[in-house]
């Protein structure tokens, strides 16, 4: 592991993992990679089983489309627009039904989860 002091964060990673009855599987992920960020599976011969890609490819033609018509904007704006609208369309309406917003953290839930940091 790299000291933690000077790398606290990785962009990519890659790792495999071997049970002890031979059986084995490797890992590979880039959230950095322009707007698509993805995550790889492969088998003990390293050939793909399944890959992992954020955001899909209905998404990333949208997101396209969108920087085209708006060149000054940054794409991952686009990427998390629909996402953020969710978001505060959920704690809008929860603020005005004086009630907690449904799938979102509350500050209690926040407080916790730094204390696992």
């Amino acid at each position: 592991v790299p000291n933690e002091k000077y790398i606290s964060d990785f962009s990519r990673i890659g790792f495999s993992v071997s049970t002890k009855s031979g059986k084995s599987v490797s890992v590979m992920a880039d959230r950095c990679g322009g707007n698509v960020s993805f995550a790889s599976v492969k088998d003990a011969e390293g050939v793909e089983i399944e890959k992992f890609e954020f955001p899909d490819a209905k998404t990333q033609e949208k997101v396209e489309k969108q920087c085209a018509e708006d060149p000054e904007m940054m794409p991952y704006f686009f990427v998390q627009s629909d996402d953020y609208f969710t978001l505060k369309d959920r704690v809008i309406s929860s603020t005005l039904k004086n009630c907690d917003a449904e799938g979102i953290a509350t500050i209690d839930i926040g407080i916790e989860a730094l204390k696992l940091a």
